[in-house]
């Protein structure tokens, strides 16, 4: 997994590295180094037009050790500095470049360079920029922004820490971060404006208490489990699912569906209000006279008190059955919060659920979501999935975010079958931990593979064999 640094957890690795005897001079060189292997992966450098716009901090510091091997690799590169006084360091790379390229002062000029260039780098501010961008610098911005390719270095300058912007912010084809990802580059609206992302290793180990996680494909592929070739029904476990009502019949066959796609070996269907299931490989059940392998409840529940009450006494009569918690179902944490300390719960809300629960607004916990996320799972033991665009994992005092999905997932039921497809991973023994790992992204990527928004909600679930099968 690569690690995701907040603006915080970015000062607190400075201050590691610096004890560690890594002087921050060499990580600049580390850092403009490493966007220049960035740019060359891409782009032929000798002859390359480049113009490199720095800031007086340590981001343009960054941004001048890049334009020197630039220069020093055939480029024919134009570097940009603001008239105030640069940062120490940032001084001492400016003398370093003296006699390898053309060195200007923000001015009008630049546009015209710009128009010019292959590409632009925009090392004006760095990941510790906050408030809105000054009227001084709105030259340089509206000249970057005339850009055929841009290069931001760490996060697009403008952009803050918790990945919201102003009118005036850099618009990149590709981050450079330093170290790790940034959260500003992962959540929305930054991520919109970031790019392609690529990560610098400085050189410096990143302690495991600090920064949270970015799940990778790899990952996901890892927590499948090894078959040997003679695997019966039962080695893939028995998922009941327990969604639907008179109101919502349809959150019931969504979760069935989610449930079949996701492998489970056995599924029954806990239907007192006899639901039409259409679905020929679902048992359908009235009681629980067996012991399942995994429950999935809560689709479409409304406010059904005697399906709550139902819920709850399952749950009680299988305290170590994994289960998975969603929608309407997580009402039942308002009437009964123990449930908050069951490790082997999964509870899936999307931002107005968890506000109707934990307080906050819908947009306060959309924006917040890594710190909610983070405190989320220090206080409690369930496994908490908050859905949304990222969609985060909290277990355990950190945060997992998922890379993948788009806008074909906002639609009605898309919530549905991820309940689904999680309670078939708990079946068949995967913990919950990864279960909700492997769901949330596999969800996420089927989204992607369906072409556009003008489709049927089922084909989410349909295209997930096609996902597992990529990984």
């Amino acid at each position: 997994m690569l690690r995701v640094f907040s603006f915080e957890d970015s000062k607190e690795f400075d201050k590691i590295a610096v004890e560690r005897g890594f002087s921050l001079e060499t990580l600049m060189e580390i850092a403009g180094k490493g966007v220049f292997e960035a740019i060359k992966k891409r782009f032929k450098i000798k002859n390359l037009r480049v113009v490199v716009v720095c800031g007086k901090g340590n981001n343009g510091g960054d941004g001048l050790v890049c334009a020197r091997y630039l220069s020093l690799n055939g480029a024919r590169v134009t570097v940009y500095v603001p008239p105030q006084k640069l940062s120490p360091l940032s001084e001492i790379q400016l003398k370093r470049l003296e006699n390898l390229c053309e060195i200007k002062t923000y001015g009008e000029e630049i546009f015209q360079d710009i128009s010019k260039a292959d590409l632009a780098v925009d090392g004006i501010f760095g990941v510790g920029f906050s408030g809105k961008v000054s009227e001084d610098y709105r030259l340089v911005f509206e000249a970057l922004g005339e850009a055929k390719f841009v290069v931001s270095i760490d996060v697009p300058s403008g952009l803050i820490s918790d990945g919201g912007f102003g009118d005036l912010v850099v618009k990149a084809d590709l981050t450079v971060c330093m170290g790790a990802l940034k959260e500003a580059v992962i959540l929305f609206p930054g991520r919109s404006i970031a790019g392609e992302l690529e990560v610098v290793d400085l050189g410096v180990p990143i302690p495991e208490n600090l920064g949270n996680f970015l799940i990778e494909g790899e990952d996901v592929k890892g927590f499948f489990p090894s078959f040997v070739g003679n695997e019966n029904k039962g080695d893939f476990g028995k998922v009941v699912v327990i969604a639907g009502s008179r109101k919502y019949p349809g959150a019931l066959n969504l979760t069935l569906l989610g449930a079949i796609r996701g492998g489970a070996g056995l599924i029954y269907a806990l239907n007192p209000y006899d639901i039409p299931i259409p679905y020929p490989e679902v048992i359908p059940i009235k009681e629980i006279n067996f012991k399942p392998s995994a429950l999935a409840i809560g689709p479409g529940f409304d406010d059904d008190e005697s399906l709550f009450s139902l819920s709850y006494k399952i749950l009680n009569v299988f305290p170590d059955v994994p289960a998975v918690l969603d929608a309407d179902g997580l009402k039942l944490l308002k009437l009964y919060p123990q449930l908050l300390e069951r490790e082997n719960l999964i509870i899936t809300p999307h931002p107005g659920e968890f506000s109707r629960l934990f307080g906050g607004t819908p947009y306060e916990v959309d924006r917040k979501r890594i710190e909610l996320a983070k405190e989320f799972s220090q206080k409690h033991k369930a496994i908490l999935v908050l859905k949304g665009k990222p969609t985060v994992i909290g277990y355990r005092g950190k945060v997992y975010i998922n890379p993948t999905g788009n806008l074909n997932l906002a639609k009605g039921g898309s919530g549905d079958i991820l309940t689904g497809l999680i309670g078939a991973f708990l079946s068949w023994g995967i913990e919950p931990f990864k279960s909700s790992l492997m769901g949330v992204y596999i969800h996420g990527l089927a989204g992607e593979l369906v072409q556009n928004r003008h489709f049927r909600i089922t084909e989410i679930a349909d295209k997930i064999p096609e996902a597992i099968s990529k990984l």
